[in-house]
């Protein structure tokens, strides 16, 4: 089956690669999934350590985020993507992230604002950025940088083919999967167009979510 082109994980891995130079070394790359999407991005990064809840072909090891098996202060960096919805106590999850990470080592911290429901049942929260650098500062983290993804045009493109990617189940049906595949391209692309002539105030209280990078602070 084609891959659907969807603008939040375009829009997302630009804001990934936009960042990526700030990564080195030892990354512990937290919920890393079944899939390498991003590791090609990050030119100074000695090697990642890929751990996640379930294991599979990407995992180095099985872990829990909300209690990592790593000693204090052993990594260079953090990449952690759409995971933070996923968990019971995102706020242990910082905290775990600030132990592990070396002083003035760098996190990159994706999340979503506005998307479906996925992966359920387990699928808890939705965050803003005040949120976001709420929970950070409050882990000893100073903020680098706070981008969101897209706005308002963008969100409805997403939810459109979302949508009809559950309802005609484009990712199990091969007719169906060509059909969305096209739609996708065209609906996700004029989204985004449209996103970046509209500046206005109103296009930027929405979002399908938000791509922060924090520092830990020197002790």
């Amino acid at each position: 089956m084609r891959t659907i082109y969807q603008p939040d994980r375009v829009l997302l891995a630009l804001q990934v690669q936009a960042y990526s130079d700030l990564l080195h070394g030892i990354v512990l790359n937290l919920g890393c999934g079944a899939y390498d999407r991003y590791s090609y991005f990050f030119k100074r990064v000695r090697a990642f350590v890929h751990i996640d809840i379930h294991p599979n072909n990407l995992t180095t090891l099985v872990g829990d985020a909300h209690n990592l098996p790593f000693k204090d202060a052993v990594f260079d960096g953090i990449l952690c993507t759409q995971v933070l919805e996923h968990l019971y106590h995102p706020e242990q999850a910082f905290r775990e992230m600030a132990r592990v990470l070396k002083s003035k080592g760098v996190a990159i911290i994706t999340v979503p604002q506005t998307n479906e429901l996925h992966e359920e049942p387990f699928d808890y929260f939705r965050f803003t950025k005040y949120a976001l650098i709420h929970l950070a500062e409050k882990s000893g983290f100073e903020l680098i940088a706070c981008e969101s993804r897209g706005g308002f045009f963008t969100c409805i493109a997403q939810a459109i083919i979302r949508y009809l990617i559950e309802r005609m189940d484009a990712y199990r049906r091969s007719f169906p999967n060509r059909l969305v595949w096209l739609a996708a391209h065209m609906i996700g692309r004029v989204g985004i167009w449209l996103d970046n002539l509209d500046k206005s105030n109103a296009n930027r209280k929405f979002t399908l979510g938000w791509t922060v990078v924090v520092r830990k602070k020197t002790l």
